[in-house]
């Protein structure tokens, strides 16, 4: 096989239909990597630069015969997380980290700004269905694109905030990828921007 450098694919965000976007669960999903999302899906803004980890994390036992020879490898778990920081302060990316019952809105007034309070507690975010988007805009007229679909995912981790004058505040989140039906956690698309 020849090699191509159309085959080198860079993760850029997809700024035209948000890099990273949310819905209530059982929205119906995009099953291709260019299907314009659900309207349920909510763009949750600017990603730091470090853009979005996907980390596979497979656990294998071994069994062993009496003379020490490895006979048999099964798998026992299988862990499929999304890693990245919202780089915006926006109500939607906050609902998102500290889930919706945990973030109180107040409109502004003719005096005041609008005002948001996050509730630090024990409350779990509810899982939501997810997209995550990414283009490599070398083709102009017509874009590689990649998606990621989370069927079921659950932020259960957030990262340490720091608060400093040389920097963007940052909200560091981790998504885990629960099996749907078909026992998929996650779902990726891609198109080579290649029209024949």
């Amino acid at each position: 096989m020849a090699t191509s450098t159309a085959k080198v694919l860079v993760g850029t965000p997809d700024r035209v239909t948000g890099a990273v976007m949310y819905a209530p669960l059982g929205t119906a999903l995009p099953t291709s990597p260019i299907v314009v999302p659900n309207v349920a899906f909510v763009d949750l803004g600017y990603i730091s630069e470090d853009g979005v980890t996907f980390s596979e994390a497979l656990n294998w036992e071994q069994i062993y015969d009496f003379g020490g020879d490895r006979v048999r490898t099964f798998m026992t778990r299988a862990t499929f997380t999304l890693k990245w920081s919202f780089l915006e302060t926006n109500d939607d990316a906050l609902k998102a980290s500290y889930d919706s019952t945990n973030i109180t809105i107040t409109a502004a007034t003719a005096s005041t700004g609008k005002y948001t309070a996050i509730k630090y507690n024990s409350v779990e975010p509810s899982p939501k269905a997810w997209l995550f988007h990414m283009q490599d805009t070398q083709l102009v007229d017509a874009p590689r694109k990649s998606r990621i679909v989370v069927t079921n995912g659950q932020v259960t981790e957030r990262g340490d905030k720091q608060y400093t004058r040389s920097g963007a505040i940052l909200w560091p989140v981790t998504l885990e990828c629960y099996p749907d039906s078909s026992g998929n956690s996650a779902y990726q698309y891609f198109t080579d921007g290649d029209y024949s």
